[in-house]
Formats: structure tokens, sequence, C-alpha cells
């Protein structure tokens, strides 16, 4: 990560060096792994270079970051979002909650950025602790007075005994996730649990569907890319055992319910086509998603990621 022009020439989960270029975005190459398929980008570069102020002052804008167009108005920041966030958190709380009590736990966020679930887990009576790479975040969360939140990477991290960690939307950010993930283990009690949930990618729609690969490829800010079962091996491989995820009959329910709303309306069958070519608008993406009290109420139960319970030491 020490300059953007040196370039990785193996594997960042087997180290295999087996690897060959996909495609090519913004001067960033997806490479693939042909021992294990994983997906990153080739290029190495500073996290201090680009999580900064403007990274979250842009935050509904990955177009924006990459190419560093000004925000025009039409785009929010990420305080702007914060009722979202802490929708979100308070969700994964509730859910983290049925396999660890959170009152008096230590509860790590890691990609706390500015602090708004921090804020949320120390409602519910936990002791919060936070790490993000971004220098800019930790200092918004310190303007917030929480107190116990870290700037750099979780190998860099000088806090122990943790017992709930909550990972939402931060794996596909790490340019070296075994290293991440073996340090994890380390800070962590015996039977802790850690709430994943990041975007998951699929190599055949990167290679054939172009729409797919610009859509979904965002250099540098995504640098790496799981699919579920590359996902769920790498946790395993660092001493944690799947224990939750989203039900598939809540997919089956929703892949229906998107179905029917395409079926009787023109718009959203419109909006469809649409979201196969571009990323929608945000107001767009609201009316598309299952963002209805259906889908709301589903969530409240049954939230999209994973749960992971640290089995062993490593």
């Amino acid at each position: 990560m020490e300059n953007k022009n040196t370039i990785q020439d193996k594997c960042p989960l087997c180290h295999n060096k087996d690897i060959y270029d996909l495609r090519k975005r913004f001067e960033y190459t997806l490479s693939v792994c042909r021992g294990c398929d994983f997906m990153f980008v080739k290029e190495d570069f500073n996290y201090s270079d680009y999580y900064n102020r403007y990274y979250f002052d842009n935050y509904d804008n990955p177009e924006a970051f990459c190419s560093n167009i000004k925000n025009d108005g039409t785009e929010v920041s990420y305080a702007d979002n914060r009722n979202e966030h802490k929708k979100v958190y308070t969700n994964i709380l509730l859910l983290l909650n049925r396999f660890k009590k959170l009152k008096n736990s230590n509860l790590l966020d890691v990609g706390c950025a500015e602090g708004y679930g921090l804020l949320v887990a120390k409602d519910m009576g936990s002791n919060v602790f936070g790490v993000d790479v971004s220098v800019d975040a930790i200092n918004r969360c310190k303007e917030k007075k929480i107190r116990d939140v870290y700037s750099g990477e979780l190998s860099e991290l000088p806090v122990r005994n943790i017992d709930v960690v909550i990972m939402n939307d931060v794996l596909e950010h790490m340019r070296d996730p075994n290293k991440n993930l073996q340090a994890l283990n380390k800070i962590m009690n015996e039977s802790g649990v850690v709430f994943v949930k990041n975007n998951l990618f699929s190599l055949n729609s990167f290679k054939n569907d172009q729409n797919y690969f610009e859509r979904q490829f965002e250099p540098p800010y995504h640098c790496s890319y799981f699919s579920k079962k590359r996902m769920i091996e790498v946790f395993n491989k660092h001493g944690f055992k799947l224990v939750y995820q989203k039900p598939k009959f809540v997919y089956y329910m929703f892949e229906l319910y998107s179905f029917m709303k395409r079926l009787l309306s023109k718009k959203q069958r419109q909006m469809h086509c649409n979201n196969k070519k571009t990323r929608l608008s945000k107001k767009e993406r609201n009316i598309y998603s299952t963002g209805s009290f259906l889908g709301r109420f589903v969530n409240e139960f049954f939230p999209s990621g994973f749960v992971f319970k640290k089995v062993r030491n490593i």
C-alpha cells in the first residue's frame, strides 16, 4: 500500500502467483487468481489518499470517488444519512443480541466511519470501540464524544477481550483480508460473535456482463471481491464458524415480490431495465428497493448478512 505504482503479484487470499487480469477501469485492474477464483484490485494504494473528508461528504456517489467529480448537490453525505445508518445498526444489534448479550459486552465496529453505529450500541449498554482507516472519520467520532476509537487497520488495534464485532460493508475494502481476520481472532474472546455484511460478487458476471462490471467494480474503494463461498471459507480458515445467514425463503419471497411489482407496474419495469444498465439515483433506488413496510418488517427479523462465532484460537 505504499505506492499506487506498485502491484500485487500474487493472490491476497491463497498467495498463488498464477493470476490474470480480467478488466480495467479508472486506471485500476481487476485481477483473478486461477487457484481460488478470488478477485482483487491489482494496484496498491494508500488508504489515506482516498478515505478522507471528501469520501464521506460524497458518500452516496461512487462515480465521484473514482473520477473526482465534485458534489453537485444531488448526492448526500454520510452524515445526511445518519438516521438510515442508525436503523441499519439497530437491526444488526438486535440480531447479534440473540447470540451474545450486548449489555456490558465489549463491542468493536470495524470501519466505524463517523460513529453512528457506536452511538446506537452504546445506548444498548455495550462498551464500544471503533476502528477505521480514515483519520477524518475518527476525528468526527471524537467530536461526538466517542473515546475509544482508533485510526488504522485491525492488525494495529491496541484493544483485547472483544465480545462482539460488526463488519458492515467493510470486507470488500480490505487489501489484506487474511492479515485482518487473523488479527481479529487474536483480539476476540472465545465464543465471540462477528456480524458480516458485504457485497458478494460473481466471477462469471464480471467476465460476461459489461453492465454488471461497470456497476459493481468500484476501485480502489472496493478492492477485494468475495463470492459467498470464498467469504465463508476465509472466515473458517481463521477460526470462525457460520451460525446465521438470511434464510433462503426470505430471498425467494423478495424475488417473487420484485417480480410481481415489475409485472404490475410499468414504472417498476422501466427502473428494472435501467438498473441493469447503470446505477439508479438515490430517489429511484428507494422506490425500486424493498424499502416498503414489508421489507422493513422482514429485515427487522432477518437482517441481510452473516454471523460467525469464534470457535478456536489461531
